[in-house]
């Protein structure tokens, strides 16, 4: 008996655990979808009285989106010289690694995009780094000299 109660008990505390470890989410996707008046309000209802879209209409109408598919290279996980040769630099300057499928690929985008003047100088950028880094070791041509100490 005593071990049915404490697989209760491990269950209801996972439960608790779970549902507080996902509210922040659900409240965030809940108040995207709110009315300003509705995502102020102080009484918490997690589905909206008046569904709307206008904050997403906001954010893809108002912002600058500019997507460069120039960086993709020779196609999806097929990494090429250029971006190699920044995901090098990054790992060497910063010691941030990351992947050559996605991130490498993106930060080779705006490495080429501040070199050749289309980011000024002075500007404020923000890299969202996407994970993957894993996927950076299965690329020996990448990976292989910087194990190589330089003096």
């Amino acid at each position: 008996m005593k071990t049915k109660d404490r697989q209760i008990g491990w269950h209801l505390f996972l439960v608790v655990v779970v549902f507080l470890l996902l509210m922040p989410i659900v409240f965030a996707i809940s108040n995207s979808f709110k009315t300003m008046q509705e995502a102020f309000n102080t009484v918490f209802q997690v589905i909206p009285l008046h569904p709307t879209l206008e904050n997403y209409r906001h954010v893809f109408d108002k912002l600058p989106f500019v997507i460069h598919s120039e960086y993709v290279g020779p196609g999806y996980e097929k990494p090429y010289k250029e971006a190699n040769d920044d995901i090098r630099y990054l790992a060497r300057t910063e010691g941030i690694f990351t992947d050559p499928v996605y991130s490498g690929k993106a930060f080779h985008g705006l490495m080429d995009l501040i070199r050749t003047g289309n980011i000024p100088k002075g500007s404020n950028v923000v890299f969202l780094h996407t994970g993957g880094a894993t996927a950076l070791f299965s690329e020996p041509d990448i990976i292989g000299d910087l194990n190589q100490i330089q003096a």
